[in-house]
């Protein structure tokens, strides 16, 4: 075996190549098509709990619109240091968004929220018509999510991608459904 040198700086050149060339890889897959978040805090509770992680499809919302009731990750509205939520999509550009004594209505229709606690009281009523780049976000756990009710509804470009999948812990791993209103 020659280990020569020049052997030597070959292999290692060869190896700094590949690792480059994976790294440049990883970062333009987690730039574009997919990423991890750890979910963290109380707000997406009981359906999502401090420590999962959520396996985010970016390029879902690079080739097509968000779609209501899907679980996304968004960036915080006007945060410079790019803070990021778990979310749930509850209303779409255009439409009129409704609170009357705990129940959600999109443009005059009550919603029907199979994933959250129905005995579960929250917020004030509030009735917010979205504008044309206005997607409206709430956490599952009503009571104790800070979200579009409070810091207003997020645009288009907030918005990371739709967490399709629960990787860890395993025993909650699997596809993250979203329910079809």
């Amino acid at each position: 075996m020659d280990l020569s040198p020049s052997r030597l700086f070959n292999v290692a050149y060869v190896l700094f190549k590949n690792v480059l060339i994976l790294a440049i890889i990883l970062i333009i897959y987690h730039l574009f098509i997919g990423t991890i978040f750890v979910v963290s805090g109380v707000s997406m509770e009981n359906n999502f709990h401090t420590g999962q992680w959520v396996y985010v499809n970016r390029i879902s919302y690079l080739a097509s619109q968000p779609h209501k009731g899907e679980v996304t990750v968004t960036k915080f509205p006007g945060d410079p240091k790019n803070k990021k939520f778990v979310k749930r999509l509850i209303g779409l550009p255009g439409e009129k968004i409704e609170i009357v004594d705990s129940k959600v209505f999109v443009n005059g229709n009550e919603m029907i929220e199979s994933y959250i606690d129905k005995r579960l009281i929250f917020s004030e009523n509030l009735s917010r018509q979205l504008g044309s780049n206005e997607y409206f976000l709430m956490g599952d756990n009503r009571a104790e999510s800070h979200d579009s009710r409070i810091w207003g509804p997020a645009s288009r470009k907030d918005l990371i991608g739709k967490a399709t999948f629960v990787l860890y812990p395993l025993s909650d791993f699997g596809a993250i459904p979203a329910p079809a209103y």
